[in-house]
C-alpha cells in the first residue's frame, strides 16, 4: 500500500479537493470599511489559488459588525455584502481550486471596538491580555442566543456566496474560543464552569450552522489544542473538545495553537514538524481511537515542502494549511508539484509580508560579502 501523497486528490465530506495543501486563514484587512470584498482581495486570493491550492480558506470573516477585529475585517453579516463574495468565490473556482470561509466574532478582541468606544463583550467581563485597559460587558444567556443566530444566518450567507465549506473560529482567544477556555470564560451559569458548560455555545453555534447549511455542507472548526498560557487548554483537555465536537457534528478539525498573553515554545529552522503540528497528530489520534474519521488540518511554520510530504506520509494530519509560506510564494503549491524546490522563495519570518502592496517584502540589495 502507498503512502499518502501531499499532492493527491482529498474528499472532504461531498467536496473533492484537488490535493491536501490548504492555504490558512490570514487576515489581510483589504476589504472595505462596510466589510465588502475589494478588487485587491480578489487578486490576492485568485493569485494564490492560481498557484495550485487545493483549498482557500478565506480569512476572518466578520458575522457581525460590532465583532469586527479591525475597521477593514471582511465581513457576511449582511445580505449586501453577498455580491462581492460571490465575485470572490468564482475567482477561485475559475482556478480548480475550493474556497472555504472562516466565520469570526473578535468578542474581547475586537481592536476595533476598543478604538472606536463600540460595546465590547465576552463569556466574562475581563480585558483581553492585548487590551488590558478595555474591559469587556458580560454577555447575557439570551445575547448568547442571538448570536448563535447570528452564525446561523453567517453561514446561509456563505452558502447563497457560492463557498464549499465553512470553518467557525474557535481558535487564538476570540469568542468561541473565550467561552471554551478556563482562562477566559469565569461565569457561573449554563455557559461556564465545567468543560461541558463552557463548550455548550460552541455546541449551540455548530448545531445551528449545521441545520442552517444542511447535512451535506462541510463544517469544521478551529481550535487553539495548546493555548500556552497559565491556566489555559493543553491538548489532554483539546482532544476531549475535538472528540466532542466531531461527535457533534463537525466534518474536520483545524488544529493551531495559542491566545493572547500565551508564550509558544521557538520553532527551530529544520525540516522536522513543529509543537503546533505535532499537537494535530495528538487531536488526529484521540479521534481515531474513538473512531472518529474527521480529517484533522494541520498548521504550523510549514515552509518547505519536505515538511508539508512529511505530514501527510506519516499520517500526522489529513490536510497540511500553509500560510506565510504562501504570502512569500504564492507559486509555492506548483513549484512543489513539479519538483521545482529550489526555486520556491522560502519565507524568513518577517512578520511584514501582508502589510505590503505585493506581498513578501522585496529582497534586501545590500551585496554579499565577497570571499578574500
Amino acid at each position: 500500500m502507498s503512502l499518502p501523497s501531499l499532492f493527491d486528490p482529498f474528499q472532504l465530506r461531498g467536496v473533492r479537493l484537488r490535493n491536501r495543501v490548504v492555504m490558512a486563514p490570514m487576515v489581510s484587512d483589504y476589504a472595505t470599511e462596510d466589510g465588502e470584498v475589494t478588487l485587491r482581495l480578489i487578486s490576492y486570493y485568485g493569485e494564490r489559488a492560481d498557484g495550485g491550492v487545493g483549498l482557500i480558506t478565506i480569512e476572518a470573516t466578520a458575522i457581525t459588525r460590532n465583532g469586527r477585529l479591525g475597521a477593514n475585517q471582511l465581513g457576511i453579516w449582511d445580505d449586501g455584502q453577498l455580491h462581492g463574495l460571490r465575485y470572490l468565490t468564482e475567482r477561485v473556482h475559475g482556478t480548480g481550486a475550493k474556497v472555504a470561509v472562516q466565520l469570526h466574532h473578535a468578542g474581547r478582541q475586537s481592536s476595533f471596538g476598543a478604538r472606536t468606544g463600540a460595546d465590547l463583550v465576552a463569556p466574562s467581563p475581563i480585558p483581553s491580555p492585548t487590551l488590558p485597559l478595555s474591559k469587556p460587558r458580560e454577555l447575557a444567556a439570551a445575547e448568547i442566543r442571538a448570536l448563535v443566530q447570528d452564525f446561523a444566518r453567517a453561514a446561509r450567507r456563505a452558502v447563497a456566496a457560492g463557498f464549499d465549506a465553512v470553518e467557525l473560529h474557535a481558535a487564538h482567544g476570540y469568542l468561541l474560543n473565550q467561552f471554551l477556555s478556563p482562562f477566559s470564560n469565569y461565569r457561573a451559569d449554563e455557559y461556564g464552569g465545567s468543560l461541558e458548560g463552557r463548550l455548550r455555545f460552541p455546541l449551540e453555534v455548530l448545531a445551528a450552522v449545521r441545520e442552517a447549511v444542511g447535512p451535506d455542507f462541510p463544517v469544521g472548526l478551529r481550535i487553539s489544542a495548546d493555548e500556552h498560557v497559565p491556566g489555559g487548554h493543553t491538548l489532554a483537555e483539546s482532544a476531549v473538545i475535538a472528540r466532542r465536537l466531531v461527535e457533534s457534528g463537525a466534518d474536520f478539525i483545524h488544529v493551531s495553537a495559542g491566545v493572547p498573553g500565551g508564550h509558544a515554545p521557538p520553532e527551530g529552522p529544520g525540516d522536522d514538524p513543529s509543537s503546533t503540528v505535532l499537537l494535530a497528530r495528538g487531536v488526529k489520534q484521540v479521534l481515531t481511537v474513538n473512531g472518529l474519521r474527521a480529517p484533522v488540518i494541520a498548521v504550523g511554520h510549514v515552509l518547505r515542502p519536505a515538511v508539508a510530504r512529511k505530514i501527510i506520509e506519516t499520517g500526522t494530519a489529513d490536510l497540511v494549511a500553509i500560510g506565510r509560506a504562501l504570502l512569500a510564494d504564492p507559486l509555492w503549491v506548483r513549484k512543489a508539484a513539479a519538483g521545482l524546490e529550489d526555486e520556491i522563495r522560502v519565507c524568513s519570518g518577517c512578520r511584514d509580508c501582508i502589510h505590503h502592496e505585493r506581498g513578501c517584502p522585496p529582497p534586501s540589495k545590500t551585496p554579499r560579502p565577497q570571499a578574500p
